[in-house]
């Protein structure tokens, strides 16, 4: 208690901090007794009003109420998506101090931090205390990104309340980690087609590409089947998948080597599994990027045609040879015909035939016209096939 400098007014002031300040713990029967000391002159306290007995008309000491804590921010994944975060969440405290050794682990306690990742307590001032997160989290898909992040402050965590049950929202329990989401695999296709020479091979290719923060683990190379990069299952028998990767490991291509065993159209499959395992990425396990798993390829396999071979006769009158035609002696133009089919050769279409002279013929074999082999074919890709018979000159009258 102090006193001015007239003696006239005394002022009533508390030091240190009440062990119990909550509002419960508010009073309004302050008492102030004097004694007779307290007074010159000779006055004795007794003969001064108020100055003896309980002196309460409503004097006393209110409270604030409980402490307090509020807690803001947000831990994200980095751009790396290497499961490493940053970012934090702050607990701010009214009403109260954090003590010294609130960072220590006896007095703050974080929960459900994700595997592979560090709690760090801060006490950044005496009001303020930082929670962030050292590592990497094992699984960091957008799927795994929790809103339960917890954070609990133990008894002689504060200041000036011993007991953290009187401090509001001493336990924390909604800390939110977002991780981004990783990456998409885009098939070009979902389709293998046999080649035209319909012998078992495949035609085509089917482009691959990874968007997002993930790529390839293998730059300008294959990958490794197996189950060590990828697992192939329900590929036809013959056929081998090769899945090649470009210098960015930005963009792969799957093909087939090799040749069906079985490759008729009642072999056709549209269950061909290409599922790729954690080590053909980096940045993101196989689970986070979409398309991981692609179990609808297909197979088109060809029907063999069966043409139908049509005999195009020559254009010319005949193939005998005679001294009464102008050609007599001289060279004559050869005879041609043409075979073919009704669309394109898919595989050699090979044909035999034979030459006739007829029942009456002018033309004799050998001395008229040569003949030429008795089998030909048609390439793939085409559809016809011309035959030339060689015309021969003599110079008998026919």
């Amino acid at each position: 208690m102090s006193v001015n400098a007239g003696g006239t007014i005394a002022t009533l002031t508390f030091t240190g901090a009440a062990t119990a300040h909550i509002n419960a713990n508010d009073i309004a029967n302050l008492t102030v007794t004097f004694a007779n000391s307290a007074f010159t002159g000779g006055l004795l306290a007794a003969n001064v009003a108020g100055g003896t007995g309980a002196n309460n008309s409503g004097r006393g000491i209110d409270f604030s109420g409980l402490a307090s804590i509020a807690y803001a921010g947000l831990i994200t994944e980095t751009n790396t998506n290497t499961g490493a975060v940053s970012g934090s969440i702050t607990a701010t405290i009214t009403g109260d101090t954090f003590s010294a050794g609130v960072a220590g682990g006896l007095l703050t306690t974080v929960t459900n931090v994700p595997t592979g990742l560090t709690a760090v307590v801060t006490r950044t001032s005496n009001t303020v205390v930082t929670v962030t997160l050292t590592g990497s989290a094992s699984a960091h898909g957008s799927a795994n990104s929790i809103s339960n992040l917890g954070i609990a402050f133990a008894d002689g965590a504060f200041t000036t309340t011993p007991l953290s049950s009187n401090v509001t929202n001493s336990v924390y329990s909604s800390g939110m980690i977002a991780y981004i989401d990783s990456g998409t695999l885009t098939y070009a296709s979902s389709t293998f087609t046999e080649r035209v020479q319909n012998d078992g091979g495949i035609s085509n290719t089917i482009n691959m590409a990874l968007t997002g923060s993930p790529v390839f683990s293998v730059t300008n190379g294959n990958l490794t089947g197996g189950g060590v990069h990828y697992t192939a299952s329900n590929v036809p028998a013959g056929l081998t998948p090769v899945i090649t990767v470009n210098s960015t490991g930005t963009n792969a291509v799957l093909s087939l080597t090799g040749t069906a065993t079985a490759h008729a159209v009642g072999n056709n499959v549209s269950n061909i599994t290409i599922a790729f395992t954690n080590a053909a990425f980096t940045g993101a396990l196989a689970t986070e990027v979409t398309n991981s798993t692609k179990n609808n390829i297909a197979t088109t396999y060809i029907a063999p045609a069966s043409p139908t071979l049509i005999t195009v006769s020559s254009t010319q009158a005949g193939i005998e040879d005679d001294a009464s035609t102008s050609c007599a002696g001289a060279a004559c133009t050869n005879v041609t015909f043409t075979v073919s089919i009704d669309e394109p050769a898919i595989s050699t279409v090979s044909f035999s035939y034979a030459l006739s002279t007829g029942a009456n013929p002018d033309a004799t074999t050998a001395v008229d016209f040569s003949v030429p082999a008795a089998s030909d074919s048609i390439a793939i890709g085409q559809t016809s096939k011309v035959i030339t018979v060689p015309v021969l000159t003599d110079l008998l009258v026919e």
